[in-house]
């Protein structure tokens, strides 16, 4: 798995970029349940089916970046979360974390909160997976200054996107 030096949208790899719902592949300011593709009828919708939308027409970072990008899925998220130590540090005026491999490779994940404070303090990054049992979830790497994790997010909510290259 190689990760892209930015966040999709970002000029550089401290700037946090912008925000995508799942599964939606154009940014948009806000995030509700109303305003979401994929809610209709009260009720969240999965019209093809698919529980992982990495590489697909769904996928932000292939539509973004072209074919060779796509959103990382639940366990590249989870192998840097048990296999990579995590830093929590200032890149720039950015804070975010330093993760870094045991073989010495390292990358920055800014915060990206939404707003001023929290810019400074969470970070949200979707998963290309739903959940299999809850149709209004998706898998996202959720992190503050204590802790990162592998959570569930509301799919309408934002999250911002960390593409992964595709091994070809």
């Amino acid at each position: 798995m190689r990760l892209v030096h930015r966040n999709i949208g970002a000029d550089s790899p401290g700037n946090p970029g912008i925000f995508f719902a799942w599964r939606e592949v154009e940014f948009k300011d806000g995030f509700t349940k109303v305003n979401y593709q994929w809610f209709k009828d009260n009720a969240y919708s999965n019209p093809n089916g698919l529980s992982d939308i990495s590489g697909s027409s769904y996928d932000s970072a292939t539509k973004m970046l072209g074919e060779a990008w796509r959103m990382p899925t639940k366990s590249e998220i989870q192998e840097l979360l048990d296999n990579c130590f995590w830093v929590w540090c200032t890149s720039g005026d950015t804070v975010g974390y330093k993760i870094t491999a045991n073989n010495g490779n390292s990358i920055f994940i800014p915060a990206n909160g939404k707003d001023s404070e929290s810019k400074k303090s969470i970070g949200v990054y979707w998963s290309s997976e739903s959940s299999t049992n809850d149709q209004s979830l998706a898998y996202s790497l959720n992190f503050s200054k204590d802790k990162a994790a592998l959570e569930y997010v509301i799919k309408s909510s934002w999250g911002g996107i960390r593409p992964v290259k595709r091994n070809y």
